[in-house]
């Protein structure tokens, strides 16, 4: 189910919804918040794994946008809910594609957040005919970069998170926790799924600020069926990789993409690091990037909220 509650000033413009079969027996669910002639946008959620959020509607204007939402294969209200069956980066990308032409929009804005963002720098790249224009929030370096970041850099700085991330593993195991996680999530045995959900939740709660947050394990008993489908699509993901190539930095040389490109990233992201998009940016002529001091992962700080505010009413 999409995250958050609409806000205020969106509930009172025509809104519609409905499923799309995209194929593979997969349907995702769509919303469409707005008057349709207003200025169309593609919100993508991060994740992977997680559905859509409603609270990506306070970046736009009621009167100026209409915002199209959806839940990615696996996640929030599409179906199969928590399925990784025919679940891949490049799929996400062409059902992006195939909502557009459902919807019989010619182009659209395209504003993703996190791993939305991801998503969505690959989507443009794909069907450049499709974007007038990428926002793009708190993007993180896949999949070397991340995977680096996350289990080398950031656990020798914070060193009790990360062996509560490893709590649960054997010896045997530790070698390669990403695998035996994603082993874990996919057993019939429940008390491994709810630890490898358990080490997932472990990798972000806390860190969406400037400054990290102690956090201690969940108890298992907190845990339902959501975060566990959740935990079950972003493992299946890194452990693929994100299904691309080894030092991919999401940019594809041969790429006929031109249309301008502005990211937006805290300074101090503890969850998708600024050196990280920095590299992705150096490589991307039409590119932009809009860093804001003092401010972490999260889209929805004061100072970072109003910087996206800011690009969107400038394009």
């Amino acid at each position: 189910m999409a995250n958050g509650q609409i806000p205020p000033n969106w509930e009172s413009v025509p809104t519609s919804s409905g499923m799309l079969d995209v194929g593979d027996q997969h349907s995702i669910h769509w919303r469409s918040f707005g008057h349709l002639e207003a200025t169309p946008v593609v919100a993508v959620h991060g994740g992977p794994g997680s559905g859509a959020n409603l609270h990506h509607l306070t970046f736009f204007d009621p009167h100026l946008h209409r915002v199209i939402m959806f839940d990615q294969r696996g996640t929030g209200l599409s179906v199969p809910c928590g399925s990784t069956v025919a679940n891949t980066t490049q799929h996400l990308v062409s059902d992006i594609e195939k909502l557009r032409r459902f919807l019989s929009v010619e182009r659209w804005l395209v504003f993703g957040v996190s791993w939305g963002a991801c998503l969505s720098l690959l989507y443009a790249q794909r069907y450049p005919q499709s974007s007038t224009a990428l926002v793009l929030v708190g993007l993180p370096n896949r999949h070397d970069y991340q995977n680096s970041w996350i289990l080398e850099v950031r656990a020798s700085l914070l060193p009790k998170r990360h062996q509560d991330f490893m709590a649960s593993l054997s010896s045997v195991d530790r070698p390669d926790p990403v695998a035996a996680y994603c082993r874990k999530v996919r057993s019939p045995q429940r008390r491994f799924q709810l630890e490898a959900t358990c080490a997932v939740w472990l990798l972000e709660a806390g860190l969406a600020g400037p400054e990290p947050e102690t956090q201690t394990p969940m108890p298992l008993n907190e845990i339902d069926i959501g975060m566990i489908n959740r935990a079950k699509i972003y493992l299946h993901y890194w452990v693929n990789k994100t299904f691309l190539p080894a030092g991919h930095l999401l940019v594809n040389p041969d790429s006929r993409a031109t249309v301008p490109a502005i990211f937006v990233h805290g300074d101090t992201d503890w969850i998708c690091p600024l050196n990280g998009v920095e590299k992705v940016v150096s490589h991307i002529k039409t590119a932009k990037l809009i860093t804001v001091p003092g401010a972490g992962h999260s889209p929805f700080s004061v100072d970072m909220t109003h910087a996206i505010r800011e690009v969107i009413m400038a394009i």
